[in-house]
């Protein structure tokens, strides 16, 4: 996010420093743009990583709570 900041920050310079290229109102358009999708993205990935935890910790719900062996030994040695 910070480099998004200063990407801006440099854009929207330039933006005031030549304000009758249209360029740069396009390239602010456009790192705007880019950043968002960016972001759609990483919730995405977020929001499929949580499901398929919550999946399997759902599947296996009653083994994480009461687990088969009683006297707490590893269940493969």
């Amino acid at each position: 996010m910070h480099a998004y900041r200063n990407d801006r920050l440099s854009v929207e310079r330039s933006t005031s420093l030549r304000a009758n290229f249209d360029d740069f109102v396009l390239a602010n358009d456009d790192l705007d743009w880019s950043a968002f999708v960016h972001m759609r993205q990483a919730i995405r990935a977020l929001r499929n990583h949580y499901a398929a935890m919550h999946d399997v910790m759902s599947k296996n719900w009653s083994v994480i709570r009461q687990p088969r062996n009683d006297d707490h030994m590893p269940l493969m040695y």
